[in-house]
């Protein structure tokens, strides 16, 4: 049975307030950013996803990766987006780099439990390694749609154009994305380390990560 979390009702509040306040700080200047409202909206499709995952595949994710979603969701697309704390708050966007590195590093723990028995002793290492490399390969990913955005729709998401629209040249223009990655490698990596810590004190900490088929 999938349980009722409150964190998505946080998320839903979230995307509401910040959806309002875009909006009528758009009609006090003359000029809604529709753009910003579409990628809000993205941002509410995405609260219910994993609902909607549970129920066509009939299973149940722990909720401490369901809670942590939402979490990183109201900082990242409400907050960080919708409010512009990426741009306003120094490194806010490298926070929350680390925060996706442990995400899908904590992702990648429940995914392999589909994969192997968890009735039967596994090695604590293979989970290590299968979430580390599975949070880094999705950190990856998320830099090449980065560039291709920046090619194909005039962003500017990787930081290579200065003030006034001045390319960035050389190791300043690599800074961003290089930065990004690093971020994504610490939170995998901080993650990779509490779970030996936690496992050498609790035999069944990694039952905690699994997906329950309904």
């Amino acid at each position: 049975m999938i349980k009722t979390l409150s964190l998505p009702i946080l998320s839903i509040a979230a995307w509401l307030t910040t959806s309002l306040y875009v909006y009528l700080q758009g009609r006090s200047v003359g000029k809604i950013n529709l753009f910003l409202l579409f990628q809000l909206f993205i941002g509410m499709l995405l609260i219910f996803l994993p609902t909607i995952l549970q129920k066509f595949f009939h299973i149940s994710f722990p909720n401490s990766l369901l809670n942590f979603y939402q979490l990183f969701l109201i900082l990242s697309v409400f907050i960080g987006t919708g409010l512009n704390f990426v741009n306003k708050i120094p490194h806010w966007d490298k926070g929350l780099h680390i925060l996706c590195g442990i995400l899908f590093s904590l992702l990648g723990y429940s995914l392999l439990t589909l994969l192997v028995d968890m009735t039967n002793t596994q090695s604590i290492l293979h989970f290590v390694l299968f979430g580390f490399c599975f949070s880094l390969a999705v950190g990856v990913l998320w830099e090449f749609w980065e560039f291709f955005c920046d090619c194909f729709l005039g962003m500017n998401l990787q930081q290579f154009n200065g003030p006034k629209q001045i390319p960035k040249i050389g190791q300043i223009a690599l800074m961003d994305t290089m930065l990004d990655l690093l971020a994504d490698f610490l939170g995998a990596l901080l993650v990779a380390v509490v779970t030996f810590i936690q496992h050498s004190t609790q035999e069944n900490y990694l039952l905690r990560f699994t997906i329950l088929k309904n």
